[in-house]
């Protein structure tokens, strides 16, 4: 591969805007329209302490993670439901 001095090839440059989706949300949606995150997280926090107390058990549908960071949140997550 020939050097670019500091510069970035063609290659480079596309695979960088290939990154920028215009069509990407912008934020929570709810149907067919945009809510702020306060609404969002209000309603989940809601939604998950009544079924809490309902008996019901709560699942998390995650990818694959390696994250330390994510591992961790989970965790809290559990231990927060589990009280």
């Amino acid at each position: 591969m020939a050097t670019t001095n500091g510069g970035a090839n063609a290659r480079v440059n596309a695979s960088v805007l290939d990154l920028y989706d215009s069509m990407r949300m912008q934020g929570p949606v709810k149907g067919d329209t945009y809510v702020s995150w306060e609404d969002l997280n209000a309603e989940v926090t809601n939604k998950l302490t009544a079924l809490s107390g309902s008996g019901k058990q709560i699942v998390l549908l995650t990818q694959t993670f390696a994250s330390p960071s994510t591992t961790k949140l989970i965790a809290e997550f559990n231990k927060d439901t589990e009280t």
